[in-house]
């Protein structure tokens, strides 16, 4: 924050989900400021 309010940080990354992942109900996954967020093959993410 800058004495002029909130600064918007560009999020430049991308999400990539690999094969046979399973993301549960109402879980998030946020892609990277700079570099990639990867789910990797076989990955299992839960429910909230």
């Amino acid at each position: 924050m800058d004495p002029q309010g909130h600064v918007d940080v560009p999020q430049l990354g991308r999400v990539i989900v690999e094969d046979d992942v399973e993301i549960g109900a109402n879980a998030t996954i946020d892609r990277g400021a700079g570099t990639d967020t990867v789910i990797g093959k076989g990955a299992k993410i839960d429910n909230l």
